[in-house]
């Protein structure tokens, strides 16, 4: 069988052949009509030859009865034109003429070629001899030229006559030949039809057919259907393609189931999760769906726990086919351990094959049979909520395609458990604030201006003193509910927040049912469109009742309290200036009696150093001791004095400070000399820390020093022997400790 590796080249190899054979029947029919055309002119010449011969023979008779004349001249011009006639057909008879379309005579016609040449040669030898003497001879020759005719040509007429015969027969013989060839060619033609409709039947039609067969099962969705096409042309590979297709049919049929599956059990678990907005029912609605899917390879059997970041565990919300022990012991699993807990620490999908086997698995159930697991967590907005507990099969690897389905799951169900959490923090949002409004006795309200629709809280009602359930609100009956007096105040305020743009925050009176009067604080902001036309009114109304009594109250007890105040601070004005009065006059005894006491005792301590040092004369090592204890007694008593004169100074705002410029360090080491002895006496280690580029102050260093002399001395009267004091000077800064400087 011909091979061909494309249709086209199978249609022009089939359009050739028809193509061919309708060529040589059509070339041969014209050679053939051709050729009959030829031979029915040869015939028809050939005839004429014998009506020329017959014809020259009466015009030569005819001529030999005229006398010489110009007629006899005119017959003797057209029997020569004759003559050559017959001539010249007898030369087209054998070479033929492209003119008259007669082919020279087929060498296969050897009986017609033989007469024909034994005619020429007659007509060379004889005739045409015999004919031009006649035409010469005189009419006396008469009977002459008779017989020459009768010898010449009359006796050799059947001879032409043969001939005729002769390519007569050979036509016949050409159209019998003919018709056999059309029988030839029909049953040539019903063959190669035969064949052809053979090729194109194995080659075309049933490859084609086939493949419409697949297609219908493929149509009735039998994706198996294939097609056995082994050709190498455009059909075998349509069917390589129409394989692959079914093929790729297939496959995508089967994903599509899958995923369609995979949305039912999507939407069973959605279905399940939006049950209920409580999370105990929810959470047990949605491990019901997933352990009855058939989708996934799943024992009936798993748990869901929720994490508290807090306390970083795991605690068990709802379970099944978990047993009461089992259960227990699952309550409540620490960050980390387990698988579960493993899942919340890595944050990812844990699958485990065997339970037997896997050291991760740290809490298992004795009586249970070799399992696997799958732990899914549940997250949303990127924080754990909790995991997932499913049981698989031993040995059951799940597919990347079931993990993603779990992670769909798991996505569906956390954002579910997310709306349940919020849910749950709104309602105790809202316990709360209920609460919290019932503490306060503050209620809010929605007015919705262009639908005249207003929306009061529960605690709102409770200060009107009405029912939800009684009392239809709007803003006409809110009106009726304001104290007679203050409607037209309440109303205008409200026009004016809405038409005026002003804030709205005003306090009325309201009448409850029972005829109670209650004082309430109403403040509202008030929402517009983009055109400026007001649409809605938020606002506060609270229960200011008992404040406006306390504060009247307060504003009682203010009153008598200023009153009092008032008194008994005139009270205390008059007592201060008495004070100020005795103060005064004791700056000026401590002053006046200072100085009465300085003089004599400067004399005391004079005539002590005299004595001491021997001025007055010798005095013994007893009467020395004396003199030295009345001098430093007299030295203690005067620094006493100045004390209090000081004191008294500062009091009295006469104290003056004697400014200088002088060296801090020098100041310090000073004072220190003044405690070495005391430091040796107690043993105290008494040490300095007092930098050298520590510069010099301008302030009265007296009273500096007085100050550093108080300070150690405080220093070594409260340090216990054996103990240390230490000194330390250092430059700050005036933003250090406080001080600023104030121009006056």
């Amino acid at each position: 069988m011909l091979k061909f590796k494309s249709l086209a080249a199978k249609f022009i190899f089939i359009g050739g052949i028809i193509s061919a054979f309708f060529a040589i029947f059509i070339y041969t029919s014209l050679v053939f009509t051709h050729n009959l055309r030829g031979n029915a002119s040869r015939i028809a010449l050939a005839g004429k030859e014998r009506m020329l011969i017959i014809g020259i023979s009466y015009q030569v008779k005819f001529m030999l009865l005229l006398p010489p004349s110009t007629e006899k001249e005119i017959f003797t011009g057209n029997a020569e034109s004759r003559i050559a006639e017959y001539e010249k057909a007898l030369y087209i008879l054998r070479d033929g003429s492209e003119k008259l379309m007669i082919k020279p005579i087929s060498a296969a016609d050897q009986e017609s070629i033989s007469h024909l040449n034994t005619l020429i040669e007659l007509w060379q030898k004889k005739q045409k001899p015999a004919l031009l003497v006649m035409l010469k001879l005189p009419p006396e020759r008469k009977n002459e030229a008779c017989g020459m005719c009768h010898s010449a040509i009359r006796n050799n007429i059947p001879m032409i006559e043969t001939l005729v015969k002769s390519l007569e027969t050979q036509q016949e013989k050409v159209l019998r030949d003919r018709d056999t060839l059309k029988y030839y060619v029909i049953g040539f033609f019903f063959i190669l039809a035969g064949f052809i409709t053979f090729f194109v039947r194995r080659t075309i039609i049933k490859p084609v057919g086939r493949l419409s067969d697949a297609t219908k099962e493929i149509e009735q969705g039998n994706f198996d259907a294939r097609v056995n096409v082994k050709t190498n042309n455009d059909i075998g590979v349509l069917g390589n393609m129409f394989n692959n297709m079914a093929q790729n049919l297939k496959q995508l049929f089967n994903d599509k189931i899958q995923h369609l599956q995979e949305l039912i059990v999507l939407n069973e678990v959605s279905t399940a999760a939006g049950q209920s907005l409580r999370r105990e029912v929810m959470l047990d609605k949605v491990l019901n769906a997933i352990l009855s899917l058939e989708p996934l390879s799943l024992e009936k059997k798993g748990a869901v726990f929720l994490y508290d970041e807090d306390e970083k565990i795991l605690k068990l919300i709802v379970s099944s086919n978990f047993s009461n022990e089992f259960a227990g012991r699952c309550s409540t699993v620490p960050y980390g351990e387990c698988l579960c807990g493993l899942c919340v620490e890595k944050d990812e999908i844990i699958v485990s094959g065997n339970s037997e086997e896997d050291k991760r698995h740290s809490r298992t159930e004795p009586e249970a049979k070799g399992h696997g697991h799958v732990i899914l967590p549940l997250k949303a907005r990127d924080k754990i909520l909790g995991v997932i507990c499913l049981y698989l099969p031993a040995g059951i690897k799940l597919s990347d395609r079931e993990i993603e389905l779990c992670r769909s799951i798991t996505d569906i169900i956390s954002v579910s458990l997310q709306n349940v959490l919020s849910y749950e923090k709104t309602q105790q949002s809202e316990a709360s604030l209920r609460e919290a409004q019932r503490i306060a006795r503050l209620g809010n309200w929605r007015w919705d201006v262009v639908k005249n629709t207003l929306y009061w809280s529960d605690e709102l009602y409770r200060i009107f003193g009405l029912s939800p359930q009684e009392f239809v609100v709007s803003y006409e009956t809110f009106l009726n509910c304001v104290h007679p007096d203050d409607r037209e105040f309440v109303s205008k305020s409200v026009n004016d927040a809405l038409y005026e743009g002003k804030p709205f925050s005003i306090d009325h009176r309201i009448v409850l049912p029972d005829g109670a009067e209650h004082i309430i604080h109403a403040q509202a902001d008030v929402i517009f469109d983009e055109s400026g036309k007001p649409i809605k009114m938020l606002g506060t109304v609270q229960d200011v009742t008992e404040r406006k009594q306390l504060e009247y109250a307060l504003q009682k007890f203010n009153e008598e309290l200023t009153k009092k105040v008032q008194e008994r601070t005139k009270e205390l004005m008059e007592a201060k200036e008495i004070a100020e009065a005795a103060n005064r006059a004791k700056s000026e005894f401590l002053a006046n009696m200072s100085h009465e006491l300085r003089t004599p005792l400067n004399s005391v301590i004079g005539f002590s150093e005299v004595l001491t040092e021997g001025l007055a004369g010798n005095i013994t090592d007893k009467q020395k001791e004396y003199v030295q204890d009345i001098w430093k007694s007299g030295k203690h008593l005067l620094r006493l004095i100045n004390d209090i004169l000081d004191l008294s100074n500062i009091e009295t705002g006469t104290m003056e400070l004697e400014l200088s410029e002088f060296d801090i360090k020098e100041l310090i080491a000073g004072s220190l000399v003044i405690f070495k002895e005391k430091a040796i006496k107690h043993k105290i280690k008494f040490t300095s820390n007092i930098p050298d580029d520590i510069g010099v102050v301008t302030a009265d260093a007296v009273k500096i020093k007085q100050a550093l002399l108080n300070l150690l001395g405080n220093a070594f009267k409260f340090t216990d022997d054996g103990g240390s004091v230490r000194v330390t000077a250092r430059k700050v800064r005036r933003s250090e400790i406080g001080v600023r400087s104030e121009k006056k």
